[in-house]
């Protein structure tokens, strides 16, 4: 739970491009938390949500479209 005075920063890791094997690197199935196959990486002028269940109080949905040019770091209001 964060104070009045207190902010939070959430980052979203995206999977990052092998240029060594030319493609995505992706998870290997339900053990970890990555996206498994290429089809359902995000894209170019995707939707995407994030959902923070807090303790208490109501869920936060913060929703997003990826923009068509991604820079390392990118604030995304």
């Amino acid at each position: 739970m964060l104070d009045d005075d207190e902010r939070a920063e959430i980052t979203v890791w995206l999977q990052t491009y092998d240029n060594v094997n030319v493609l995505y690197d992706l998870g290997a199935g339900t053990s970890d938390p990555y996206v498994d196959a290429a089809a359902d990486l995000l894209g170019v002028s995707d939707e995407f949500t994030i959902q923070v269940h807090p303790g208490k109080g109501n869920t936060l949905n913060i929703q997003r479209i990826i923009p068509v040019v991604l820079r390392p770091q990118m604030d995304l209001r």
